[in-house]
């Protein structure tokens, strides 16, 4: 298959899909920075379109996973469980997207489809968090750091600059693990790609939309500050502390959730598909 255009770049070929569903390109685009905001607002028109049971799917599977991590035991398993819940919001993002269907069943679609594959993405997961714990802890032996320095009253001036590295370190980290996994659950469930290789493209995806990826957060950030400012008003509205609280737990849990993780999936669409959403 030949080259064609896309927003007046070349795009490369597709791999084959089945008729009629979106294709999977063979590499990432490189978007404008713009698109960014754009995947938030295409989410929030997903979230909209059926609202009431996008919050029941979000209230069901927070409640069971930390109902699973509380047990006593097996508390550890509530951590298996998100990328297969993530997995199945995948799934009824796309059958909304695609075929104006949604319903409540698809939340535990990952668990029935693409099992295998969800479970090794998840271990494979774990391995790579393991593997920068056990880095740190080693830095933290050869340079002599001791956790019992920032615990004192007063710690040590070098004591507070070791540990400042430590945390820009952590987030150098941790900032590439997060965009090997941003895009790794959508390509396992939606386009058949074996979990490391989903790993590797959701890497490529994300190091080429860098600047999208910094406007998507700096939006997220502003419309945090919006809820905070909403939350204040309430306090100084109606004189109950309590109210505010209960709002901006119940737009966490039943909004922002479902909202957040739909993101992934028209960030997928604009990054690795075409047509995209």
């Amino acid at each position: 298959m030949s080259d064609f255009r896309i927003y007046g770049e070349s795009v490369p070929d597709l791999v084959p899909d089945n008729e009629g569903s979106p294709k999977l390109l063979r590499e990432s685009r490189r978007l404008a920075a713009s698109a960014g905001a754009a995947w938030i607002g295409q989410a929030w028109g997903l979230f909209t379109r059926r609202w009431g049971v996008w919050v029941g799917m979000s209230f069901v599977m927070l409640l069971i996973t930390t109902v699973v991590s509380m047990l006593p035991l097996v508390g550890f398993l509530s951590n298996f469980l998100t990328l297969f819940f993530a997995g199945g919001m995948m799934l009824a993002a796309a059958a909304l997207a695609e075929n104006d269907d949604l319903e409540f069943v698809y939340l535990f679609g990952g668990f029935q489809h693409k099992f295998k594959e969800l479970l090794i993405l998840t271990l494979l997961y774990f391995l790579v968090l393991l593997l920068v714990v056990f880095v740190f802890v080693v830095v933290m032996y050869l340079t002599g750091t001791n956790i019992s320095d920032w615990d004192s009253e007063q710690p040590s001036v070098a004591a507070m600059a070791m540990y400042g590295w430590i945390i820009l370190a952590g987030f150098a980290v941790l900032v590439p693990v997060s965009m090997m996994m941003w895009f790794a659950t959508v390509l396992t469930v939606l386009d058949d790609v074996a979990p490391w290789q989903a790993m590797k493209m959701s890497f490529q995806g994300c190091a080429r939309n860098i600047l999208p990826f910094i406007v998507y957060g700096l939006v997220w950030l502003g419309l945090s500050l919006v809820i905070g400012l909403l939350a204040m008003g309430l306090v100084m509205l109606f004189d109950w502390v309590w109210l505010p609280l209960v709002v901006m737990s119940a737009l966490m849990i039943l909004v922002v959730t479902p909202w957040t993780m739909l993101t992934v999936y028209t960030s997928y669409r604009a990054v690795w598909t075409e047509p995209p959403l």
